[in-house]
């Protein structure tokens, strides 16, 4: 009996391997622009990134790696405007003690409809 859950790794192994792959075709013959090319080519290295778009096309590599492409070139070309040049990691704080007593903040969990929540304490003001 095969484990489903090393089904949907080697799954995930596969498709990661055709990603790659369908990249080193996109670098030979598509003609975008820098900024395109340089956030595919960082994506291309991270793994995380890959799997996300791979699961979230259901394992379709060619879904994936269009939406991928798709996604660059409305951040970089089409509204730039739109994507800040800097986005926080995680949380952001407005001074004070930072981690102990923050004025404003980002918790790093959404609630139950997966909508941030952002905090202000205006005791500190």
């Amino acid at each position: 009996m095969v484990d489903a859950n090393s089904n949907e790794v080697s799954q995930v192994d596969q498709g990661l391997k055709e990603m790659r792959e369908w990249y080193q075709e996109f670098q030979e013959k598509e003609n975008a622009s820098k900024d395109v090319c340089q956030f595919l080519e960082n994506s291309f290295k991270d793994e995380a990134l890959l799997r996300r778009f791979l699961i979230g096309r259901k394992y379709r590599v060619k879904h994936a790696c269009e939406t991928l492409q798709t996604y660059a070139e409305m951040r970089f070309d089409k509204y730039p405007d739109m994507f800040p040049a800097y986005v926080p990691e995680k949380e952001c704080f407005l001074v004070e003690d930072e981690q102990e007593n923050p004025i404003f903040g980002v918790l790093k969990e959404r609630d139950s409809k997966g909508r941030r929540i952002v905090y202000f304490n205006a005791s500190k003001l």
